[in-house]
């Protein structure tokens, strides 16, 4: 539809899976006690849970992150 000539996919899944898994880290073990009490269990769990989905996603494959550029004609 919007006759691109030129399409190009940057692929960033590498990098975003280092810093899903950095995320988890810090989440698991220096901001859990303040995430904790400042929001509660149940907030921090799904964010726990909500992160590891998405590196397991990255990690398998089902999910790829980039940048997608094209020149219109």
């Amino acid at each position: 539809k919007n006759k691109l000539s030129y399409v190009n996919f940057k692929d960033d899944t590498k990098i975003t899976k280092g810093l899903c898994e950095h995320l988890i880290t810090e989440l698991k073990t220096a901001h859990q006690g303040e995430i904790i009490a400042q929001f509660g269990a149940e907030y921090y769990e799904w964010w726990v849970e909500y992160w590891s989905l998405l590196y397991a996603a990255l990690q398998s494959g089902d999910l790829l992150t980039g940048h997608v550029r094209g020149v219109k004609t």
